[in-house]
């Protein structure tokens, strides 16, 4: 490619990068006070309808990676601090972390943990932490919820109150 082209191409890529941030920063503040329409979304990023479907394809895909970015915002605040190695300590570790991060990010909380749809799979961090979760069942078996989580379960364990996260 000759030099001319490539720098142009550059710098195509560079204004088609800068839409892209400024249609997720208008989606998440219109998410964020409430509503989201494509109308709105247009006249807060400046651009026009064709624009945002050419980046995002649908206005459910914009939303999914506008949520999908607030997770990874937090996926790398809670990547840099360690957690405790004992598992009810990390626990209430990564509770306070939870709190911690909501009340910094009100915004991007309520739209991490809003009602999402079904078809839509988890984002991979929590994914992951629900695949950890399941009891692995022999190849061919069929999975079952573990009994902790079936509604025959007994009461939930008793967790000292000196482990307790309401003591801290």
């Amino acid at each position: 490619m000759a030099p001319r082209a490539a720098a142009l191409a550059r710098s195509r890529d560079a204004e088609s990068e800068g839409t892209r941030r400024a249609i997720l920063a208008a989606a998440e503040d219109l998410l964020a006070e409430g509503d989201l329409s494509i109308r709105q979304l247009c006249a807060r990023a400046g651009v026009t309808p064709p624009t945002i479907y050419h980046h995002f394809g649908d206005k459910r895909a914009l939303v999914a990676r506008v949520v999908d970015d607030c997770f990874a915002v937090f996926d790398r605040a809670l990547a840099r601090r360690r957690p405790p190695a004992d598992p009810v300590e990390a626990l209430a570790w990564a509770f306070d972390r939870y709190v911690e991060y909501g009340l910094a990010h009100p915004a991007h909380y309520r739209l991490m943990f809003q009602q999402r749809d079904a078809r839509r799979p988890t984002p991979p961090p929590a994914a992951c932490a629900s695949r950890s979760r399941r009891r692995r069942a022999p190849a061919g078996a069929p999975r079952t919820a573990s009994p902790r989580c079936s509604p025959a379960a007994t009461s939930p364990p008793r967790i000292p109150p000196s482990r307790s996260c309401a003591t801290r």
